[in-house]
């Protein structure tokens, strides 16, 4: 067995900083360096600049400025820990402001394309209802994340955008909306330049989404979306594979909402079979939500426009969407065929890189 190794991992840039900001908020770090390079650049030359915040994020932890700002929540029913997970939304809300004020201040709103998105869904403590599942799942609510662009350069603004929409488009589109071409961006960029779906709201370029390939010794676990379709390979842990609790959902929100009339993520009402798999599922019917096994592989085939909290496994309804099935079955499994074996998990540590010897810092140059 290998002992754990423990170490710091803050840097700017080349330097080791943890002692510079022991004991601070790394959001409040990262937006403090953010506003200082907004502050002093040159506004005649371009700028893009990406500020990861960390937060929310694991470990749940933020200072009372905004944890005394839920007190009264608490005091209704939220745990403790909710209450830090909400704080850590406002306390990201101010820095998005704070940014946001010295983007207006200094003339640079005018031509900026600001981009507020996130890396994946939530985890407990927070809620992805109505999609299902959490991060590290590959249903909804662990992949599809909410996203807002803001500028005056918007030829169409105000409005829900629905359409696909990959994280590795960001690069291409927003190379295209800043004047570049496809060409100046490298060719194995998997990313479509979607610039006019976000400029306008033209229908996008992308129609297909690889969720993931995870191929180990045990098992490969591997989703594509096709259009509307969506095709999951694979099994998952019951409890991050699940929703939350419709009625918990309600409670927080504190309002006697019909289960029926709650928002759907694309902007139409929930159609016949969602509501009939939510009466199902309420009243302990058939569940049509799990894998269906076909020989020793589990798949899971969900029409995400009609469905999209992937409540009803098609599949179950034998041989009426077969078609479906083998197309998409053949577009993963060539994804599949092509991807390598994760070796990362079962790579053992190499003591050489042990913090303990570089002042327990993790530190390149042992290898």
């Amino acid at each position: 067995r290998y002992k754990r190794m423990n170490g710091y991992d803050l840097r700017q840039n080349r330097e080791d900083a943890h002692k510079m900001y022991q004991n601070r908020f790394s959001a409040h770090i990262f937006t403090k360096s953010v506003l200082k390079i907004l502050r002093h650049h040159d506004t005649s030359n371009p700028l893009f600049l990406v500020a990861m915040l960390s937060a929310p994020h694991t470990p749940i932890q933020v200072p009372w400025l905004y944890r005394k700002r839920y007190l009264e929540q608490i005091q209704q029913g939220w745990s403790k820990k909710e209450a830090a997970y909400a704080a850590m939304i406002t306390a990201i809300d101010s820095s998005v402001g704070k940014i946001v004020s010295v983007l207006n201040k200094r003339k640079m709103m005018d031509n900026t394309i600001l981009v507020f998105t996130s890396d994946n869904g939530g985890f407990a403590p927070s809620s992805n209802f109505p999609l299902r599942g959490t991060k590290s799942t590959q249903f909804e609510g662990g992949t599809r994340v909410p996203a807002m662009v803001y500028s005056p350069l918007l030829q169409k603004s105000r409005y829900v955008n629905t359409q696909l929409f990959h994280v590795t488009d960001w690069l291409p589109t927003l190379v295209s909306i800043a004047g570049g071409r496809r060409s100046d961006v490298p060719a194995q960029v998997d990313g479509v330049d979607a610039s006019q779906t976000v400029l306008s709201g033209v229908a996008s370029p992308r129609q297909e989404i690889v969720y993931n390939v995870e191929k180990t010794e045990k098992q490969t676990r591997a989703a594509i979306r096709v259009g509307k379709w969506k095709l999951i390979f694979g099994s998952w842990q019951k409890i991050r594979g699940g929703w939350a609790s419709e009625l918990d959902i309600l409670r927080k929100s504190q309002h006697d909402i019909p289960l029926r009339s709650l928002y759907n993520p694309l902007g139409a009402p929930w159609n016949t079979s969602f509501i009939y798999s939510l009466i199902a599922n309420e009243a302990g019917l058939r569940d049509l939500s799990g894998p269906l096994w076909i020989g020793d592989r589990p798949f899971s085939l969900f029409n995400l426009h009609d469905d999209p909290s992937e409540r009803i496994n098609v599949l179950h309804y034998r041989g009426q969407h077969d078609d479906v099935f083998q197309r998409l079955l053949a577009k993963l499994e060539t994804y599949i065929d092509a991807a390598m074996e994760d070796v990362v998990h079962k790579a053992k540590p190499n003591p050489r890189a042990n913090p303990k010897y570089y002042g327990n810092v993790w530190s390149p140059g042992w290898c």
